[in-house]
């Protein structure tokens, strides 16, 4: 959720991680994602914006992710009915669990 004077917007959703592998040392994960963006337009009724679908493939710390987003509302026409890619690349920092850090896998 963002809001900054009369703006809002907000993505709702959902993942699914399907396990592929794994064992002691190593685990892959492939995750498949739909997702909403709504926003205000500036004092407008709440819209939707954008349908968002996302893809990520984690392997042990190290995550690379996609995702491309459909553009639903009246900016359409602005885009040419374009809608925008993005990659990420994570990496996920965290000591054992023994040592009192707790890093959830989301």
């Amino acid at each position: 959720v963002f809001t900054q004077g009369p703006s809002f917007e907000t993505n709702f959703g959902t993942s699914f991680r399907f396990l592929l592998a794994k064992d002691k040392f190593n685990e892959q994960n492939f995750q498949l994602g739909a997702w909403m963006r709504l926003a205000n337009h500036y004092k407008n009724a709440l819209t939707g914006d954008a349908l968002i679908l996302s893809t990520r493939f984690d392997y042990n710390q190290f995550s690379l992710g996609f995702s491309y987003d459909f553009n639903i509302s009246k900016l359409n026409k602005a885009s040419n009915g374009n809608g925008a890619f993005e990659f990420s690349l994570l990496y996920l920092i965290c000591g054992p669990e023994k040592r009192g850090v707790y890093c959830p896998r989301f």
